[in-house]
């Protein structure tokens, strides 16, 4: 496959339309768990990884799942379809999201909490549909078809002293149709 050009959802494509439907996220090396639609980057083993993997959301895997919350990895989480694969600098990110003093809060906490040994020193934006963009670390999964059913289960107000105000936390649940 071509470096820097070829997606795992490209050589999932290759394979069987069963591998492109199920698979959410891939695995690289053994190591590195990467976005369906993010470019390869070198010569890899790749394994393709889906909702029923038994080892699915635990927490011995390194998954960010999108919220500025610390992750509940055993309940698990979705995101949305990616169309746009563009990592960008911390001050890009803070010019981009200037109207939205939530965003330009996460920005430099996400750059936190990058490991030492995450050579990534930018974030990811993606899209979904033709007005919504958000910035992560990555990776997300692909198709928002994955996540099946969705059950909001509570909302909490919250106090944010770095916000000097309440807010309200919305937690959900979703169930991946391949559980269906």
């Amino acid at each position: 496959m071509n470096k820097n050009l070829l997606t795992p959802y490209h050589c999932a494509q290759h394979l069987s339309s069963g591998l492109v439907d199920q698979s959410c996220l891939a695995l690289i090396d053994d190591e590195h768990i990467w976005d369906m639609n993010r470019p390869l980057e070198h010569d890899c083993k790749l394994k393709f990884l889906h909702f029923m993997e038994e080892n699915s959301f635990k927490s011995n895997y390194n998954v960010e799942l999108c919220s500025f919350s610390p992750p509940q990895f055993q309940y698990g989480s979705f995101a949305y379809d990616v169309k746009l694969n563009l990592d960008i600098a911390q001050s890009v990110a803070e010019e981009m999201f200037a109207y939205d003093r939530f965003k330009l809060a996460q920005i430099p906490h996400m750059l936190r909490l990058m490991s030492p040994l995450d050579t990534q020193t930018s974030l990811s934006v993606y899209r979904m549909g033709d007005c919504h963009f958000d910035i992560t670390r990555r990776p997300l999964i692909s198709k928002t078809k994955q996540k099946g059913k969705f059950e909001f289960s509570a909302i909490h107000q919250i106090d944010i002293p770095s916000y000097g105000e309440t807010m309200q936390c919305v937690q959900a649940l979703s169930i991946p149709s391949q559980l269906h």
